[in-house]
């Protein structure tokens, strides 16, 4: 009875700490007025390291087309190109505004009875519509944890509100440079 007890209370809390998961990004995002015309090109660059195998419900790609989409709803006016991943370190095209991300971690660890999420990379905006000038080059993550209390269900709301977080970070950098007003 005491071997149960010591599974019970010591062990199966920490059972789930070696599972990592990455889900598709579902998030809503808001629409922004007051445009003004603009150009951006993204490139995207994968450099997650993660020390177990992760259990992915969607690939790099889903990922980063689901980040262009979001950016896409949330500024419909703006011309948005996506760049191939080997342009990442080339030196961005003059009169344009580039957006260099580089995902450093994205997914969702139960750890005790709790899922937490976090979204985390390196932006670079680099404005040469007016010669060259960096905009910002910061760390932007985002945080998400949720109760154990719907399963898989948790683990999505918690890796969504993480996504969401630091893709609003980004939103309000652009908003400096789109919105007129």
């Amino acid at each position: 009875m005491k071997n149960i007890w010591f599974v019970l209370l010591i062990i199966l809390p920490f059972w789930g700490i070696s599972q990592s998961l990455v889900f598709f990004p579902d998030i809503k995002t808001q629409e922004r007025l007051n445009l003004k015309d603009a150009e951006l090109s993204i490139v995207f660059k994968d450099s997650r390291v993660y020390e177990k195998e992760l259990n992915e419900k969607c690939t790099k790609s889903e990922i980063f087309a689901e980040f262009t989409n979001c950016l896409r709803r949330s500024y419909p006016s703006i011309k948005i190109t996506v760049l191939e991943e080997n342009k990442f370190e080339e030196k961005p095209i003059k009169g344009n505004l580039t957006l260099k991300i580089d995902f450093l971690k994205y997914d969702v660890t139960f750890y005790s009875g709790i899922y937490i999420a976090y979204t985390k990379y390196d932006v670079k905006i680099i404005d040469y519509r007016n010669g060259e000038n960096i905009i910002e080059d910061t760390i932007t993550m985002g945080e998400g944890k949720e109760l154990d209390e719907l399963a898989f269900k948790s683990a999505e709301i918690s890796s969504n509100r993480s996504f969401k977080q630091a893709f609003d970070r980004i939103t309000s950098i652009l908003d400096k440079l789109f919105i007129v007003g």
